[in-house]
């Protein structure tokens, strides 16, 4: 677990109360299947969020608004710092994933991220709570 400083690059609703939200800062150490640990101002607990995505100094998470700090994290604007502990859980190896694993319960973004850069010939399987929080998925070509 490390302590680190991340600046928020961008914020964007993706479903109804779904944001993707971008970090850039210290990814080093953070694994796909782990999650980081936001400090937000005010709020005695950090928010537990699981990691989307990572690569090159920026780090993409996934959630949805469900009381006040995640509430207030779908408020936040770009350049703000957050104080976040990283490298948290166990996260997947993905060597042992084989030459076409099947994804279940996967979101779009992370489909197109670092998991699909390891596996693009993966057989995703998209679901949601309800259809108020579908997100439409783009296969990539040849993607089966």
């Amino acid at each position: 677990m490390k302590r680190e400083i991340f600046a928020l690059l961008s914020s964007k609703c993706i479903a109804e109360d779904v944001f993707e939200i971008k970090l850039e800062g210290n990814c080093e150490g953070i694994y796909t299947g782990q999650f980081v640990n936001i400090e937000l101002e005010g709020l005695y607990l950090r928010r537990p969020i699981s990691v989307c995505d990572y690569e090159d100094g920026k780090l993409t998470i996934i959630y949805k608004v469900v009381g006040k700090g995640t509430e207030q994290m779908a408020g936040m604007k770009a350049g703000e710092k957050l104080d976040v502990l990283t490298g948290l859980g166990n996260g997947y190896d993905l060597t042992l994933a084989g030459e076409r694993p099947l994804l279940l319960g996967v979101l779009e973004s992370f489909f197109q991220g670092a998991w699909s850069e390891a596996f693009g010939n993966s057989i995703p399987c998209f679901g949601a709570e309800n259809a108020r929080f579908g997100i439409v998925p783009r296969f990539p070509s040849g993607s089966g």
